[in-house]
């Protein structure tokens, strides 16, 4: 199990929304851009990135449910034994070092992820019915499992993912604006709309990582 497929399955654990746990995905994304993946706990780092997603999107979980539902997805067993005491408090206190260290390395520049928002809007804008919102909905879910929150701006993710949603669709959205194809009506050029959905259908057609 990946690093990033821990902090999904423990965030969906402790019903956390989407929001929250695609911008804890996006912090340890932008840590591990910044510092060696070698050098530090990824189970640390992941408990340190939801906890501070929490707050950041205000949806705060106590730190011990963080931790203790870590455990029992890394160990992929619901009845496995939960931290003592002893290492509870070790653990603690290792995560809540590394939250700092996140703040530090992103020069304290935590966000929620605004991709949804520019989504939603988007498809709105451009005719979208909310039948079919529910499939650019799950694409950008699945795009965290890339680094594109880091090559390319939410509101040209937003635009790259209803591309490809409406081409799995077959359907076609109607320009906002004349005399430009819909796509530049949100400031995405025809390079950075390719180099984007090129990256989400290679996502679908890598094996997954177990």
């Amino acid at each position: 199990m990946t690093d990033i497929q821990t902090i999904h399955q423990t965030g969906f654990r402790l019903r956390l929304p989407q929001l929250c746990i695609s911008t804890a995905i996006a912090i340890s994304h932008r840590f591990f851009a910044e510092r060696s993946t070698t050098k530090f706990d990824p189970f640390v780092l992941g408990c340190a990135a939801l906890f501070l997603a929490g707050k950041v999107c205000e949806c705060p979980r106590r730190l011990r449910d963080i931790i203790n539902t870590a455990h029992h997805v890394v160990h992929n067993n619901t009845t496995v034994e939960i931290p003592k005491m002893e290492e509870y408090w070790s653990q603690r206190d290792l995560v809540v070092q590394y939250e700092q260290l996140l703040l530090r390395t992103l020069a304290y520049d935590v966000n929620p992820e605004y991709t949804y928002q520019y989504l939603l809007i988007y498809l709105k804008m451009l005719g979208g019915s909310q039948e079919i919102a529910q499939v650019p909905w799950n694409m950008l879910n699945d795009s965290y499992r890339t680094t594109l929150c880091l090559e390319h701006s939410a509101s040209a993710i937003a635009v790259g993912v209803l591309y490809v949603s409406s081409l799995f669709l077959g359907v076609s959205f109607s320009c906002v604006s004349p005399m430009k194809k819909w796509w530049e009506a949100f400031s995405v050029s025809d390079r950075e709309l390719i180099a984007i959905s090129e990256r989400l259908i290679a996502m679908y057609d890598a094996p997954s990582s177990e």
